[in-house]
């Protein structure tokens, strides 16, 4: 009895340390069908919560693919604060911080940002040990554009973690693990088996890891305990632990259907919830190829109206052309009958003063021909000489 009462506190306590450790993983989606497949281990002791993230798979959509098409390029990363970044700039978007439930305290680390390829890990200190809580991460896909410089391209929806109790369940007539928990006590004190002792250490370890068990395959641990403890069945002798066992076991595979489940019930809803993200793209993209559509019909319209416009501005153009030409012609129509009115007037002026010019002429020298004639004749008859002929200028 005092060697089982020793050897019990300590099977409790790797129990507890397995209970309170687990590794899960998660898949989360952005708006463009990128797909995030995240693998992390969460671990509660002594008011300590440490969340280390162990791996990270990520596959682009099918609009994100075609832009960034060297995956080792885009990097998944959080931020635990905002503001300027040591060493780094983020653009595209204004990242936002995940927050703290106020049951935990945590210090901001230096950088502000943390990239799951490095495998970071987070150190919480908690402050109210019996109480479990949900805590939301936003997470960010980057490409790396060089020289120190990320440009955010998308955000994925928050990574859900949640954070079990870390006390040992009270007894509720709801709950079984609980009940289970509290009845060994009082089976241990009534036996002083050894095999005895170790089944019952073995139930409440099982007890303790199906109610932190969160999603399947069950963990490593727990499988182990559940081997081990349907190896004992057979070679325990107490009626009242032998029954102990097989409702353990029984309440593994309830559970185990419980989470299969619950497991099934959430990927249906990401089926639905992947569905309805896939017809909201489809409809944005129609959406998108309808307005590129109208968009290139008023393009086409518009040119069309452009080129109309064009056409009758040539037109038009020609026409005033052709007007112009008309209107300059029937000046210089006029000008030229002008010039040759002018040059008809000037020729009639010519011909008339050549006429009276020869019209004086004629006359001068008619008179000039009677008075030298009426010369001669006076001076024959009074000289009675016959004087030479001679013209008398007048």
């Amino acid at each position: 009895m005092k060697r089982a009462s020793i050897l019990l506190p300590f099977i409790l306590f790797i129990s507890l340390s397995e209970a309170l450790s687990m590794e899960i993983r998660d898949t989360v989606w952005t708006a463009a069908k990128d797909r995030l497949v995240i693998s992390y281990e969460t671990r509660r002791d002594n008011g300590r919560i440490s969340l280390r993230f162990l791996n990270i798979q990520k596959k682009l959509g099918r609009e994100n693919s075609r832009e960034y098409r060297k995956l080792d390029e885009i990097s998944v990363l959080f931020f635990d604060r905002t503001g300027n970044y040591p060493d780094i700039t983020f653009s595209n978007m204004v990242p936002e911080a995940f927050m703290v439930p106020a049951v935990m305290e945590y210090r901001k680390s230096d950088e502000g940002y943390f990239f799951l390829r490095d495998n970071p890990e987070l150190v919480f200190t908690d402050t109210d040990r019996n109480d479990s809580f949900v805590l939301s991460i936003p997470l960010y896909l980057a490409h790396y554009e060089g020289r120190g410089r990320y440009v955010l391209f998308a955000r994925a929806d928050d990574l859900k973690i949640k954070i079990a109790k870390e006390s040992v369940p009270h007894a509720d007539p709801g709950n079984q693990y609980a009940a289970a928990n509290v009845t060994q006590a009082s089976i241990v004190a009534e036996t002083g088996n050894e095999a005895t002792t170790e089944a019952l250490a073995c139930i409440q370890t099982i007890s303790m890891l199906l109610e932190a068990q969160q999603s399947l395959p069950f963990s490593d641990g727990l499988q182990y305990e559940i081997i081990k403890l349907r190896s004992m069945q057979d070679r325990t002798t107490d009626p009242e632990v032998s029954a102990r066992i097989r409702e353990t076991l029984a309440a593994s595979e309830i559970r185990k259907e419980e989470l299969r489940t619950a497991q099934s019930d959430a990927a249906l809803r990401a089926q639905k919830e992947a569905e309805a993200q896939a017809r909201i793209a489809e409809e944005k993209a129609r959406e998108e190829q309808e307005a590129r559509q109208a968009a290139m019909k008023q393009q086409a319209k518009e040119e069309k109206a452009r080129n109309t416009k064009l056409l009758l501005g040539a037109i038009g153009f020609g026409i005033l052309c052709l007007v112009g030409n008309q209107v300059f012609q029937h000046y210089r129509n006029i000008r030229n009958q002008k010039n040759m009115m002018e040059m008809q007037q000037s020729l009639t002026r010519q011909a008339a003063n050549e006429v009276k010019r020869r019209t004086n002429s004629y006359a001068r020298n008619q008179t000039r021909k009677v008075v030298n004639m009426g010369k001669d004749s006076i001076r024959e008859k009074v000289g009675g000489k016959k004087v030479k002929k001679r013209n008398i200028s007048i």
